[in-house]
């Protein structure tokens, strides 16, 4: 950012603040009336561009609002002096040296930007033929450490086949056992049934009980494999009615 020297506020300010105004000390014809077209049309149009040195016009908006003019290199952008308007044009000569002891700066040639083109897409390859090869023989040398390795394997797999073997034995023993289970429970189930007679045959039971308890599984009351006999079957009579008979 530039610092532009305002020599009415007498302070250098950024040049956000300042206008430009165009060139400097440009005079107006005194009798307009009689100027020709020509000389008026450059009053009002044409205008100096020069390199190097040049005179213009500034206008500080942001701060006092007045013109001023200054002393520009409109090659390194830099200000010489400022002053006042109305004041005389100072000498070229003066800011030669300035002038020539300030480099100008160079700029660096633009390097083409070549867009990036895009690639055409590759053609689709066809899928590889898959070729079996022979099986290689094994020709690896056997060693202790190996027939040792193969022997313990060997033995694990005799231990779960012989392993495997039992197994079918032990279930075979287990769905065996389970018809006795439900035998035993049958035999409780209808022990029950046995212990209670029908009738008068209940009560003389109950005496008999009473009296000598061993003798309520008198062994006649069991079968020759040591069960219970089942009770016998009650059979209802229907009641006889008076004048049937």
């Amino acid at each position: 950012m530039l610092l532009i020297h305002c020599p009415y506020c007498g302070e250098e300010r950024p040049e956000l603040e300042f206008r430009h105004a165009g060139e400097a000390h440009i005079a107006r014809s005194a009798n307009i009336t009689e100027t020709s077209d020509e000389d008026f049309e450059a009053f009002l149009y044409l205008r100096t561009n020069t390199k190097g040195l040049v005179y213009e016009r500034w206008r500080h908006v942001h701060g006092c609002g007045r013109f001023f003019n200054a002393v520009r290199d409109s090659v390194t952008d830099r200000f010489f002096t400022t002053y006042r308007a109305g004041q005389p044009k100072p000498d070229p000569a003066r800011f030669a040296k300035a002038v020539a002891a300030v480099e100008p700066l160079v700029a660096e040639p633009a390097t083409p930007v070549v867009a990036a083109q895009p690639k055409p897409a590759a053609p689709a390859r066809a899928p590889r033929k898959t070729t079996t090869q022979p099986a290689v023989e094994d020709t690896t040398v056997a060693t202790p450490d190996a027939d040792a390795a193969t022997a313990s394997e060997e033995t694990r797999r005799s231990a779960r086949r012989a392993k495997s073997a039992a197994m079918p034995e032990a279930a075979s023993a287990v769905v065996e056992e389970k018809p006795q289970r439900k035998t035993s429970a049958t035999s409780k189930t209808a022990e029950p049934t046995a212990k209670a007679p029908a009738g008068k045959a209940r009560k003389a039971a109950g005496a008999a009980k009473a009296e000598n308890p061993s003798d309520a599984l008198a062994p006649e009351k069991r079968d020759e494999a040591g069960k219970l006999k089942p009770a016998p079957k009650r059979t209802r009579t229907a009641p006889v009615k008076k004048g049937e008979a």
